[in-house]
């Protein structure tokens, strides 16, 4: 019995997820490329394709860019000093960075 995810089925998740009546909820959809060998992340109005670098590096490349980065912004001191963070509680998908999403993800 196979573990390997169906393309398809993926697909058809990852459409519902991204649907706009989703979008104040969902920031973005990862899921492993379809030949296995990187990752894409998807949003309602961008995607990200990437694999990591090799050469025995720990970097990755990005792949493919269409619309807005949903990983575009990795800034680790997005909302400092705690007053900031306080001030925005539940920040957006677009104001939010997300620092080292490429190694989390992988």
């Amino acid at each position: 019995m196979s573990h390997a995810p169906d393309a398809e089925r993926v697909e058809r998740v990852a459409a519902a997820l991204l649907d706009p009546v989703l979008e104040p909820i969902v920031d973005m959809v990862a899921t492993v490329a379809a030949d296995g060998a990187g990752y894409d992340v998807r949003a309602v109005d961008g995607r990200v394709s990437f694999r990591p670098a090799g050469g025995g590096g720990d970097g990755f490349v990005e792949t493919l860019v269409e619309g807005r980065n949903p990983l575009g912004d990795t800034a680790t001191d997005r909302f400092v000093p705690l007053a900031d963070e306080r001030a925005n509680p539940w920040p957006t998908r677009t104001s939010q960075s997300y620092p080292h999403a490429h190694v989390s993800i992988a």
